[in-house]
């Protein structure tokens, strides 16, 4: 079975201050993918807030189907809410939470929303950077192998763990097969039942492909060291009490 990477990893940086409160503007190399957005609303030390992770295109032409955001230290996952969205399927294991299942194509871009709460500063704090690793995955290859008259269909779609797929041949559906608990998927099916390319399905989106001309999965690191992909940053002041 093959082991999947993601295609784009992202970390953004966001600071958690107290002084004068500015207006939200985040200078992003046109060429990141994900990006932290508060639309105008100020990230307080120890408050509430809800931030957006924008995806504003696929990878490389290829249509997004799962966006991955780890929880990072100092935030209590207990507080963190992901937005419903429909068509997503939401699924948490440990400290990341994945919506997955969706399509979100090329020339197209979404928000997923958390609710959660700032870490509370220490006192000789002014400020605090709060890195949030974000994952952002394309329709998954489908690894496909042929032996003794059968066609075995492999793939691993994170938080899609105990769901029913369907495998399709072209426009054909040959059968349906549920996901295993740590997300893999393994149909055999004679290979008389294949005569068009193959695509695994869920309520009727192509969640994973066979094109051969599609790219193997890379790791793209938003960490900065990459200079095609620098890590986005978003800097956030707390505002700073109001006189009366």
């Amino acid at each position: 079975m093959s082991t999947f990477m993601s295609r784009t990893a992202v970390r953004i940086a966001v600071v958690v201050g107290a002084a004068a409160a500015l207006s939200l503007t985040a200078a992003v190399p046109a060429n990141a993918h994900v990006t932290a957005n508060l639309y105008g609303a100020t990230a307080k030390s120890g408050g509430y807030g809800v931030m957006f992770l924008r995806v504003p295109h696929g990878c490389g032409g290829d249509t997004t189907d799962a966006v991955t955001m780890t929880i990072p230290a100092g935030v209590d996952p207990a507080g963190v809410k992901p937005q419903n969205k429909g068509g997503w399927t939401i699924s948490r294991t440990g400290s990341t939470i994945t919506w997955s299942g969706g399509e979100l194509r090329d020339n197209e871009f979404d928000d997923f929303g958390v609710n959660l709460k700032w870490p509370t500063l220490n006192a000789d704090e002014a400020s605090r950077i709060l890195s949030i690793p974000v994952v952002q995955r394309c329709d998954a290859e489908l690894t496909v192998s042929k032996a003794g008259g059968n066609t075995t269909v492999s793939a691993l779609f994170d938080g899609l763990a105990n769901k029913e797929v369907s495998l399709f041949s072209g426009d054909t559906r040959v059968t349906r097969a549920k996901v295993a608990a740590d997300g893999s998927v393994e149909i055999t099916v004679p290979s008389t039942d294949v005569t068009g390319p193959l695509t695994v399905r869920r309520a009727g989106v192509i969640i994973g492909n066979d094109t051969a001309s599609t790219a193997a999965w890379t790791q793209v690191k938003g960490d900065g060291s990459d200079q095609k992909h620098p890590a986005p940053t978003v800097t956030i002041m707390a505002a700073t009490a109001s006189a009366h």
